[in-house]
């Protein structure tokens, strides 16, 4: 990557509830870097119990890219033990 393309994460749940994590156009300081993307609770909840597709796609100025697409089964964390 380089200063000036685009990231977006997609975390897609089977049927309407597709949500994008936004776009972050890369700085300096992210080249090289890891890059983190939040995805809100609210959008994790939908997906409980479901699967949820997710993926980025990296914009160049004349093309982009796609990475492969992980599939994550979504369950409910299990209750903490006492």
């Amino acid at each position: 990557m380089a200063v000036g393309d685009r990231i977006t994460l997609y975390f897609n749940i089977v049927g309407p509830d597709e949500y994008n994590a936004g776009t972050l156009t890369v700085s300096q300081r992210m080249v090289g870097a890891n890059i983190t993307f939040t995805v809100p609770k609210s959008n994790i909840v939908k997906a409980l119990d479901t699967e949820a597709q997710v993926m980025y796609v990296v914009a160049y100025d004349t093309n982009t890219d796609q990475s492969p697409t992980l599939t994550l089964k979504i369950l409910k964390a299990p209750a903490a033990s006492s």
